[in-house]
């Protein structure tokens, strides 16, 4: 009988904390699934080459008066991110991955760096390799910060 109370007690509690890792992941997703974000970089990207080597990304609500800059967006377990300017007549990057999210930490991973308007000419590129493991925070003021995990 103690066996048996035991074990029912022990599945329960992993019960709980399989359901409770699975609500966390869901919360989580909700911070970035169908968002657009005004970024500190184009992700993944340094001086028009793959970087592997980011250490943190700042993310923000896009201002709608002022709609440049570098943007990135999260839909569906997959990024964009590129720069979009004022003017229309700089080179655009864009570059463009996967992503997927558990508990407090999201995964980044670059499949392609595209050039278009005055860069135009260059190939697309195809990297297929991950930027990083990063944990996120929220401010208070809405601010998230992606810190790399090594």
């Amino acid at each position: 009988m103690k066996f048996i109370k035991l074990v029912l007690t022990i599945s329960i509690i992993s019960f709980s904390l399989i359901l409770n890792a699975q609500i966390n992941d869901s919360l989580f997703k909700k911070t970035f699934e169908n968002k657009k974000f005004k970024t500190n970089q184009i992700i993944g990207l340094k001086d028009f080459k793959y970087n592997p080597n980011v250490s943190d990304i700042e993310l923000q609500e896009p201002n709608d008066n002022y709609p440049y800059g570098n943007i990135t967006t999260f839909e569906n377990g997959k990024f964009t991110s590129g720069n979009i300017g004022f003017c229309g007549n700089e080179c655009r990057i864009t570059v463009s991955g996967n992503y997927y999210i558990k508990r407090n930490k999201i995964y980044l991973f670059l499949q392609t760096i595209s050039f278009w308007k005055d860069c135009k000419n260059r190939p697309t590129e195809n990297i297929n390799k991950e930027i990083g493991k990063f944990t996120w925070k929220k401010d208070k003021n809405g601010k998230i910060k992606l810190t790399a995990v090594k």
